[in-house]
């Protein structure tokens, strides 16, 4: 069994020794995994990047989907991991999922501490991961994120603590799975997964605005003034916005898709539509204004429109395909 291993830095290859910070190449990693290991895949390793995963941009994301479809396209590949800095995995292993077509599992791990330090996690997360990319058991999952013995969807998984090693959670749903001692087991099944897309066009540039009491329009129209090609919106609650925003969102939808989310990480958007009588700013009046509304949270929503965008859908079909909550 063949397992590509993509690298692309982060903590999990950041040797920390005597006050420096040294960067290991992805052959580095993996030769260190390997002493002394159980690990029965033969791996193939490719080196993408080495940055730290806050400086990762959408081109880095496409970039990284694009190595990792190369990879699971080849015949002798049974499936694929990317090391990855924890601080943005959430995003890359989200905007990679959109561009996969096919079965076999792609996982995504870091790590929590460095390499030389007590406790550190990223030699277990990696052998982890290369124990769920080569089961079968995980087949048509999309994409996933295994980190501290859990498997976790990238359509759900968030980074919640800067520091736990259990830094990783699927607020409201919870992981698919777990692997110990190299064995796989699966919990549950996504029902449906998004459509695949090609994002090889131009990447647009998607903002996220956060609302609060208070809120006016200044941030949204600085936001579309300054050349963004989407907003995202954190509504409050499920989907609600100040009443100081419903014509500013009427104004936006006419020139860029604008999309709602609930900062209401556990719960999202719940289905179904509110509307209160003589008071604006609630989901059925929202519907009213052309924005879409959707179940992602904000960073996945945006992975979700920039891709969206770049592969060539216009605001009409982008936002159309945007709008998952009824």
């Amino acid at each position: 069994m063949k397992v590509e291993v993509i690298t692309t830095g982060g903590s999990i290859a950041e040797l920390f020794e005597k006050g420096i910070v040294r960067h290991l190449t992805g052959e580095q990693l993996v030769d260190e995994l390997l002493r002394g290991s159980s690990i029965k895949a033969e791996l193939v390793v490719t080196d993408l990047l080495s940055v730290p995963s806050t400086w990762i941009t959408p081109k880095d994301m496409r970039n990284i989907g694009r190595a990792v479809v190369a990879a699971h396209e080849k015949p002798d590949v049974a499936g694929v991991v990317v090391s990855h800095g924890t601080a943005t995995l959430e995003e890359s292993a989200f905007f990679v999922d959109q561009m996969i077509d096919g079965e076999k599992p792609v996982v995504f791990t870091g790590a929590q501490r460095y390499p030389g330090g007590h406790g550190y996690d990223g030699y277990r997360n990696l052998q982890d991961a290369i124990a769920v990319a080569g089961s079968a058991k995980t087949r048509g999952l999309g994409v996933l994120a295994v980190m501290n013995g859990e498997i976790h969807l990238a359509r759900d998984v968030m980074k919640t603590h800067a520091g736990s090693m259990a830094a990783f959670a699927s607020p409201g749903w919870g992981p698919v799975g777990g692997v110990h001692l190299d064995a796989v087991r699966v919990m549950r099944r996504p029902l449906s997964r998004f459509a695949p897309v090609l994002p090889d066009g131009d990447l647009p540039r998607v903002d996220i605005l956060a609302t609060y009491t208070g809120m006016d329009a200044s941030l949204l129209e600085a936001s579309i003034a300054s050349g963004a090609s989407g907003v995202v919106i954190q509504a409050m609650s499920s989907v609600g916005v100040p009443d100081t925003l419903v014509e500013p969102l009427r104004a936006a939808v006419a020139r860029i898709p604008v999309v709602i989310v609930s900062r209401s990480f556990e719960s999202g958007v719940l289905p179904g539509s509110l509307s209160h009588e003589g008071l604006a700013g609630y989901s059925a009046e929202l519907k009213e204004l052309g924005v879409a509304i959707s179940s992602l949270q904000a960073l996945k929503a945006r992975c979700r429109l920039i891709a969206l965008l770049a592969s060539g859908f216009d605001a009409e079909a982008a936002t159309r395909e945007m709008n998952d909550v009824q």
